[in-house]
């Protein structure tokens, strides 16, 4: 605004356009036995891209070792402890062995799927929960870490096509 020949700045708000976002994953217990189940927690922060962006999409995808089965009836997907609807992304529940990046199960959402149900949740915490049961077999032997990773894959550049960075985190249950 110019005021008698002299510019004055009024004050505003605005939102960051760049935040790094983060990817967690957490097991209810550090030991297993086998035929016991471990529940594991995914928590990522929902990207926020703005109307103009032409990339929104992310996905989390999770690999368990061969020593975990998971049941994937029992994956759960939530924000702020209120079921997400299932139209608001695809899950991948056939494991993924052959081709990179190998997954167990993997959440994805679209830039449609965003622009549609995801914008308001920019910011929040989105957090998937499943259990896993170590197996009676061959592939577990005892004092084992079972590794278990996360991939967090995000548009980064939003603004151009197919920029994606990746986060992982992993989480090790040890067999006794």
């Amino acid at each position: 605004t110019v005021v008698a020949g002299k510019y004055v700045i009024d004050d505003v708000t605005f939102s960051a356009k760049h935040e790094e976002v983060t990817v967690d994953k957490t097991a209810d217990k550090t030991s297993v036995t086998k035929n016991e189940k471990v529940t594991y927690t995914i928590t990522v922060e929902i990207p926020t891209y703005a109307t103009g962006a032409v990339d929104k999409s992310f996905y989390v995808s999770d690999l368990l070792p061969d020593g975990l089965t998971i049941d994937t009836d029992s994956i759960k997907v939530q924000i702020d402890g209120t079921d997400v609807n299932t139209a608001a992304y695809t899950l991948d529940k056939t494991a993924n062995t052959t081709t990179e990046p190998y997954y167990t199960f993997k959440l994805s959402v679209d830039t449609d799927k965003y622009a549609e149900r995801w914008s308001a949740n920019g910011g929040k915490q989105l957090v998937i929960t499943y259990t896993a049961t170590l197996k009676d077999d061959s592939t577990t032997e005892v004092n084992t870490k079972e590794t278990n990773k996360v991939t967090f894959d995000y548009s980064n550049y939003p603004y151009v096509a197919n920029s994606h960075k990746q986060k992982t985190d992993t989480v090790d249950v040890t067999t006794f």
